[in-house]
């Protein structure tokens, strides 16, 4: 249906071919109708990884985007410890800032083994570079503000429901979606809705009591980035990759993370999942750690010093400086996070000058 000035939504083979859908105001703000959409009892259910997800609710358990078996935050299937609480399974494709990919299978299996759906974090890889649903997972988030917005302009996040969980084969896990539920006159969801009787609680109960519904204006910004995503993807992976090859050859490049990039521990993973590219999104340290990585920022000039990431400009940021300043080095290296470890955000620009400014700042420290 056509928007503002007679725009009508574009869908490319990249998007994800689902109706079950639903925009947000934020990248945060999916997360309010997500768990709650399965009527999560926080007493009794696992708490989240304290280390990579310090602040969140504390009795909400996730999975991290890390290989099986890594304790405590995951139990594998043939753990005798698994708990009948856990709800959901929850990772990132690419996590953010680790770089860290998702096996989306294993972790599929190992959910539908528990009787609980996978749900995948698909911001840095978008529907272009990579399709959870085709792997076993079961609902999938984006944080729009990302890439499918493209250029910083408005904040935003998505739900999109594969339709494929059987809910009613868990019923007493779920009693939210398969009970009656007495603010809609006695309606049982999945009973009257099927298979889109999550993305419909997640809209007419979650949405209504709780808010986090994206504005208009917000909304017609997001399609006007998602008509180029197809374009711009493949842009930032490619120069994502040509700079990481860059600083790998540079003697004051202790190392680099680029799952795109042959050699890099998550290459294989990376491949099998996303064959096209991975993000524009790499990290790297130097060898005269945290002092140096400060310094080397600090003598950009092109690329800019921000919080954000995954735009069509190039930026970068030191999270143990910024994003997780509250951690000291030994909470860092628990979440993922070395001290010195510099993420860089790789835009569409001209590789070359990308490449020039990284070598000017380089020949500063």
């Amino acid at each position: 249906r056509a928007g503002p000035g007679g725009r009508a939504p574009l869908y490319h083979r990249g998007t994800e071919d689902r109706k079950n859908a639903r925009l947000h105001q934020s990248g945060v703000g999916k997360g309010i109708p997500l768990l709650p959409g399965l009527r999560c009892p926080w007493r009794g259910s696992r708490r989240p990884p304290r280390r990579t997800q310090k602040n969140a609710p504390r009795r909400i358990r996730t999975a991290p985007s890390a290989p099986l078996p890594r304790r405590p935050l995951w139990h594998p299937p043939h753990d005798n410890d698994s708990t009948d609480n856990t709800k959901a399974v929850f990772g990132e494709t690419i996590a953010n800032p680790a770089l860290t990919v998702l096996d989306i299978e294993k972790f599929s299996k190992a959910a539908h083994a528990h009787g609980v759906p996978l749900i995948v974090d698909n911001t840095f890889a978008t529907p272009i570079n990579c399709r959870p649903f085709e792997w076993g997972a079961d609902i999938v988030t984006h944080s729009t503000t990302k890439y499918m917005d493209g250029h910083a302009s408005c904040v935003g996040g998505a739900i999109v429901d594969s339709g494929n969980f059987d809910w009613t084969k868990y019923a007493d896990k779920f009693p939210g979606l398969t009970t009656p539920d007495e603010t809609y006159h006695g309606l049982v969801y999945t009973e009257r809705f099927g298979k889109g009787a999550y993305i419909t609680k997640a809209t007419s109960q979650m949405m209504r009591d709780l808010g986090s519904i994206q504005s208009p204006q917000n909304a017609f910004l997001l399609n006007i980035g998602l008509e180029t995503l197809h374009l711009r993807m493949p842009r930032h992976c490619e120069n994502a990759l040509k700079a990481a090859e860059f600083l790998k050859s540079q003697e004051k490049v202790a190392w680099v993370n680029c799952p795109s990039m042959e050699g890099d521990k998550y290459y294989d993973l990376a491949k099998k999942y996303m064959p096209n590219g991975t993000c524009g999104v790499i990290t790297f340290g130097l060898k005269g750690g945290r002092d140096a990585a400060v310094k080397m920022m600090d003598s950009l000039k092109m690329i800019a010093i921000v919080t954000h990431v995954a735009d069509a400009r190039s930026c970068v940021l030191h999270p143990a400086s910024h994003t997780h300043r509250q951690m000291n080095d030994k909470e860092l290296l628990e979440a993922g996070v070395q001290p010195d470890l510099i993420r860089f955000s790789v835009g569409i620009e001209n590789i070359d000058d990308i490449i020039d400014d990284l070598k000017q700042a380089l020949e500063a420290v």
